[in-house]
């Protein structure tokens, strides 16, 4: 099996995600991170706030990545996420820190022990990811000047932005395992797994009890094609308009994640 040269994950603008798309929600918030619309620039804090919860473009975006696949069926069984079924790109038991983005620049991170998988028509693409999120957050008023994020996802004044941690044990405020969003290129589904692998039923007090990985899979449309010509497979991140949440906290604003895309790209 030979290598992939290159193999990275990259953050790019959106025009150039031309692969296997999919959106993940990965708010908290109740207004699903997939449905909701883009920040407008300069709106009066008592306009954002009257949006309730709407997307941007994050100042810093990290996860950690333990797999890719590329599968020919369903990864998800009744309870759990097997990548039998999977040619694994990349796998890695620690896991690697992905940053996506960073202070306007989008970042690339390069993934050792990638190998392609062998030749044949793929149905469905397949990551493993943890539940922890970085960010970094900050939107500037018309009115009061500029707010950024704090240590705890809240906001003040006062510069800089501070990053912070989010631990997704749930969707949709609580409410949900899984969550899921029908695209133009195909369905991506994501649920919260234990440390078995196996699927969480459903959230207690509003946590999916022993969350410890979050797995998504996308039926594609358009089926992956791999032949002996391919050198490469990437795996392209985008957060563009979407990877923060701004949102009402009872009357304050803060921050949260938000949902990224992923594209899979061949190169022959």
């Amino acid at each position: 099996m030979k290598s992939f040269i290159p193999n990275h994950f990259k953050s790019l603008c959106a025009s150039l995600i031309f692969g296997i798309t999919g959106s993940i929600a990965m708010s908290e918030r109740p207004a699903h991170a997939q449905l909701i619309a883009t920040c407008p620039s300069g709106l009066s804090e008592a306009a954002l706030l009257a949006l309730g919860a709407c997307g941007k473009t994050p100042d810093l975006y990290k996860l950690t990545v333990y797999k890719l696949a590329l599968c020919t069926s369903d990864p998800f069984t009744p309870g759990g996420f097997d990548v039998s079924v999977c040619q694994q790109t990349f796998d890695s038991t620690s896991g690697t820190d992905a940053t996506l983005y960073e202070s306007g620049v989008p970042l690339t991170v390069s993934l050792s022990g990638s190998t392609a998988p062998p030749p044949g028509t793929y149905t469905h693409a397949a990551i493993l990811i943890g539940t922890n999120f970085d960010s970094k957050n900050s939107y500037t008023t018309s009115d009061r000047g500029t707010f950024y994020s704090t240590a705890t996802g809240a906001s003040d004044l006062t510069p800089p932005a501070e990053s912070f941690t989010k631990i997704q044990d749930s969707f949709s405020n609580g409410t949900l395992c899984e969550a899921e969003a029908n695209l133009s290129l195909g369905t991506m589904t994501a649920r919260i797994l234990d440390a078995s692998m196996n699927i969480i039923a459903g959230p207690i007090a509003g946590v999916c009890p022993g969350a410890y990985r979050i797995a998504a899979r996308m039926v594609m449309n358009t089926p992956i094609t791999i032949t002996t010509a391919t050198s490469a497979l990437i795996a392209t991140f985008t957060v563009t308009d979407s990877g923060s949440t701004v949102y009402d906290n009872r009357g304050n604003i803060a921050f949260d994640n938000g949902p990224f895309q992923v594209s899979f790209t061949t190169v022959e």
